[in-house]
């Protein structure tokens, strides 16, 4: 019967991923005990199997609402020229966070942390009228700056995933317009991962502009403070505000009320850059006869520093409690001894008709126990447990955990999906 099982190969089987078994003894690195991640070296990791499915699920997530906002997605060079970065003078201000090196030829390089000058060198190569605007592009790919002190995992390290998008228009007006879509965005986009989050005012810091807004999730893991006002909607990241200190009551500049401080993980940030680097660049475009720069903006999101974020903020004494749209898997199929494979394999082809199959996986090990398994189940977070045993094979019913209430219930097969469609939730 295992053998029939194996051969399927539109099941997703347990037994194939890549990744540890053994229970971690600290909670601290969950994603490196559990196998989701492999530290290369300080500040490089590798992304395993698990850690890799709950990065595409947050792409996927990202890509919908880069779609909303009509952006193009991209793939930027990680190689990057002095040259560029001289005209925007920021090759000597990054200091010693810009990785340098040079080619045969001597010509110096950077690997890009960011890639403001190269995209904005590009579309002043490739614009040649206002009709082209606006225009909105966007990339998912690896960054590296040259941290001195890597910490926190996938949280702050010397190699990265980001979502960085650029944008440009003819004038100030479009450009603030576009800034309010973007952040609308951002909104539907957080709220479909699931977690509450916080947007507030921010700094500009090396990147410039006059506008900017960051998106963070309150953890104690994190290395912000915000100040959030709980009677008005003032809220702002703890840099902007003068002699802040965490255990000072602080009122707000705004309504006089006590600002609430917390600690937190930035995740997203968004810049309005206005003019910046297109008039350094030679991004132009005629209006009314003579060349004007155009305004700017630029909106981040760290992909991979979202996994290590999310799993910081919703671990528990059992493990990680993974939301269900970015989950590696929505659903295990746990069978209750091996005599009840066949009878699990039927339940896991009626749960892929509800979830799809990329969302399901079929416990099928036989060398642990069901104590075991169950455990396992736990530590790694999967949002629901659908277990097939003997009530299944008496009265065709389904016990099913819920991850993150703790839920349990107990249903035919053909109900399953009030459980997986979120109606108990």
């Amino acid at each position: 019967m295992l053998q029939f099982i194996r051969n399927r190969a539109s099941v997703e089987l347990l037994s194939r991923s890549f990744r540890k078994y053994n229970v971690p003894e600290s909670s601290g690195q969950l994603l490196q005990d559990l196998g989701f991640v492999h530290m290369s070296m300080s500040g490089v990791f590798h992304l395993l199997p698990l850690g890799l499915r709950v990065q595409e699920k947050i792409c996927r997530l990202i890509q919908q609402s880069m779609k909303s906002v009509g952006a193009a997605q991209v793939s930027l060079a990680h190689l990057s020229s002095k040259e560029v970065w001289d005209r925007s003078h920021r090759w000597e201000t990054s200091g010693r966070e810009l990785f340098r090196l040079s080619d045969r030829t001597e010509r110096e390089l950077c690997l890009a942390p960011t890639h403001e000058e190269d995209i904005t060198q590009c579309i002043a190569n490739l614009v040649e009228s206002q009709k082209q605007l606006p225009i909105r592009v966007y990339q998912i790919g690896r960054k590296y700056r040259d941290e001195a002190r890597p910490r926190g995992g996938l949280l702050r390290g010397k190699e990265f995933v980001m979502k960085d998008l650029y944008t440009f228009d003819i004038d100030a007006d479009q450009a603030k317009e576009t800034y309010r879509q973007v952040l609308s965005a951002y909104h539907q986009f957080f709220k479909a991962v699931g977690l509450p989050f916080s947007m507030v005012n921010a700094d500009t810091g090396n990147i410039g502009g006059k506008l900017s807004h960051e998106f963070h999730y309150r953890s104690q893991a994190g290395e912000d403070t915000i100040c959030v006002c709980p009677s008005c909607e003032f809220s702002t990241n703890s840099e902007l505000l003068k002699e802040i200190q965490p255990e000072t009551a602080h009122p707000c500049p705004k309504c006089g009320d006590e600002l609430a401080l917390s600690s937190s993980i930035e995740v997203g940030h968004a810049f309005l850059l206005g003019q910046v680097y297109s008039s350094k660049l030679g991004a132009n475009v005629e209006v009314n006869q003579r060349l004007q720069p155009l305004y700017m903006g630029c909106y981040g999101i760290g992909v991979s520093r979202m996994i290590a974020a999310i799993a910081n903020v919703t671990k528990d004494s059992k493990g990680l409690v993974w939301p269900t749209n970015v989950a590696p898997w929505k659903v295990l199929v746990v069978p209750t001894s091996f005599k009840n494979m066949q009878a699990a394999e039927s339940v896991y082809d009626t749960v892929a008709n509800v979830v799809g199959t990329d969302n399901i996986l079929l416990e099928d090990r036989s060398n642990h126990s069901f104590g075991y398994k169950m455990k396992d189940a736990e530590l790694i977070g999967y949002p629901f447990v659908v277990i097939v045993g003997s009530q299944f094979q008496e009265q065709k019913l389904c016990e099913v955990h819920v991850r993150a209430t703790g839920g349990r219930h107990l249903l035919p097969v053909e109900s399953l999906h009030q459980i997986l469609l979120g109606n108990f939730l």
